[in-house]
């Protein structure tokens, strides 16, 4: 990161994130196995570099550390969630794992993913004692003294307090000391008090050592257990190009009998929250050409005059779309609220061109010559009011200044 000229400054943390906070949920864990480096760029002007040529740069680079797992994410406000997620629901864990072993191998197939995470898999490595309740009884032990001697052995326990006068007291702690805790054979030797007859018995005489690995954290989705599989998007790829293929695949999964009855496999993260926006988005837009066609109707005392000028609008969302094209950008929330922006503005000038062509025909001129002059007389205002608009949305169409490629797909359907 140091060598990248881009790069202006960086911030190293160690041993917070892991694969349910980073690229999932957004929530700090502690975890030892796990570092997180906020990276901040120089000033839009003073690179050459886009943002997103920088991550791949620091993506290649990175993908090569031997046993390091390095994904890279623009962060947007506070988090830096993945855009693509599917969540898998369910009750046994094992079943779940599974299926999201299956889920996850389809989102690695799917072309345009990159950096997949499985808040599922094993996170940091344990080491069990698996108590031999026979070999206990026998040698008159009990679990619970086993444990807790263990945890005195390794984690220490509180047998006293120094207080010294005017201080604030201090625990004395009691704990193995280091070369007698430094291994699981080495745990084995923490002794334990035959109940019965008191002599000594050792704890590896008891307990069998197993090496698992345990989850990071369980996450709980509407009371079931929850595994998200999340993915970056490659450059340059649209949301959809990927979500849709992995819907798809599900959808086999569902008709194959493979998700067993009681678990849900569903998209989630930015998919979910597009479907959610878009439906209010053309709830909006439905509403708008309502009141349009109601305000106009209104204003020419005719319930069909005002499609003269509505009919306007579907060529409106032509050029929009064709103005996406050439752009090279997707129709995503910011462009939707654009068309909602652009009924108005195309209602504006059928407005001004059939206004006047009513009050000429009330002149008494004939319908094809009261067109005629009524073109002729309001192209000049409807070309200085466009025009007005298209250089006004020049700047946000051309991402000028920072974080206004937001903005761009916006500013193009306008224009």
């Amino acid at each position: 990161l140091a060598a990248i000229p881009e790069v202006e400054y960086y911030l190293a943390t160690s041993g917070v994130g892991g694969a349910a906070g980073s690229g999932m949920s957004g929530a700090t864990q502690r975890n030892a196995r796990y570092g997180n480096i906020r990276v901040v760029l120089v000033d839009k002007h003073a690179r050459q570099r886009t943002l997103q040529d920088v991550v791949d740069q620091v993506t290649r680079e990175t993908q090569d550390i031997p046993g390091a797992t390095v994904r890279v994410q623009i962060t947007s406000g506070g988090g830096a969630a993945q855009p693509v997620q599917v969540r898998v629901q369910g009750d046994d864990p094992r079943v779940l794992s599974e299926l999201a072993s299956r889920v996850e191998q389809i989102v690695r197939q799917t072309p345009g993913t990159r950096d997949i995470a499985n808040s599922g898999t094993a996170g940091n490595p344990e080491t069990r004692l698996i108590p031999d309740r026979r070999r206990m009884a026998d040698l008159g032990v009990t679990a619970q003294q086993a444990a807790t001697a263990l945890r005195a052995a390794v984690d220490g326990t509180v047998v006293s307090k120094l207080r010294p006068e005017g201080q604030d007291e201090i625990d004395v702690r009691l704990i193995a000391d280091p070369a007698t805790r430094s291994s699981s054979a080495d745990l084995g030797m923490v002794p334990l008090l035959n109940q019965r007859d008191g002599t000594l018995v050792y704890l590896g005489q008891v307990t069998r050592p197993e090496v698992v690995g345990g989850p990071s954290s369980i996450d709980r989705r509407n009371r079931q257990r929850v595994i998200t599989i999340g993915a970056n998007l490659a450059t340059g790829v649209p949301l959809n190009d990927v979500t849709i293929p992995v819907q798809q695949q599900i959808r086999q999964l569902q008709a194959q009998g493979a998700i067993p009855p009681g678990y849900t496999v569903e998209l989630g993260g930015q998919a979910e929250d597009q479907a959610k926006a878009f439906g209010n988005i053309f709830l909006a837009l439905g509403l708008s050409i309502v009141l349009v066609y109601m305000l106009l109707a209104a204003l020419y005392e005719s319930m069909v005059l005002p499609f003269a000028t509505m009919f306007a609008l579907p060529m409106a969302v032509v050029g929009a779309f064709i103005a996406l094209a050439l752009s090279h950008n997707t129709l995503n929330l910011l462009s939707m609220i654009g068309i909602i922006v652009l009924m108005g503005l195309v209602g504006k000038n059928g407005i001004l061109l059939v206004d006047y062509t009513n009050t000429l025909r009330h002149r008494g001129l004939p319908r094809r010559e009261a067109l005629k002059q009524a073109g002729a007389t309001r192209l000049r205002p409807i070309v200085m009011t466009t025009a007005a608009l298209v250089v006004g949305m020049m700047p946000l169409a051309l991402a000028l200044e920072e974080g206004s490629e937001i903005y761009v797909a916006m500013a193009w359907v306008i224009i």
